[in-house]
């Protein structure tokens, strides 16, 4: 049967068995696990690749990947921020950015990227958003 669930038991006392602990019918079995976790690291391992490693730094909010920096200072965020801008006019794919003073505990830069034209988010925010991790290691 084609897109059809199928279970690893059939009938039988394991069938009553595994209903209780799966939405399949009939139960899942060591099979079917070991074949689950090989395409849930197969899912992981191309979601890496193309995410271009930022998704333990970057969030996804409203549809867009978003990450906020720290600055000691305003001199120190608007030195980041030019950066930024310098890389984005290079790849033609510029943040939004929103800088808030914190007073006397420095100054938060909020970037995100969303791709307009796609109206979602692309490879080409990733990539911006691992260029932008890149300037900010170099900023410290």
């Amino acid at each position: 049967q084609k897109d059809a669930l199928v279970s690893d038991f059939d009938g039988g006392d394991l069938d009553a068995v595994a209903k209780r602990y799966s939405p399949v019918p009939g139960g899942i079995g060591p099979l079917s696990n070991g074949f689950l976790f090989k395409n849930v690291a197969a899912a992981a391992w191309k979601r890496a690749q193309t995410t271009g490693g930022v998704d333990g730094t970057w969030d996804r909010t409203s549809g867009t990947i978003e990450r906020t920096f720290h600055f000691k200072n305003y001199d120190a965020a608007l030195d980041f921020v030019n950066e930024v801008n310098s890389m984005s006019r290079d790849l033609d794919h510029h943040a939004n950015m929103t800088l808030k003073h914190e007073c006397v505990d420095g100054v938060n830069v909020t970037l995100s990227f969303f791709t307009y034209e796609a109206n979602e988010i692309t490879e080409k925010d990733y990539i911006a958003a691992k260029m932008v991790n890149d300037i900010a290691s170099k900023h410290g």
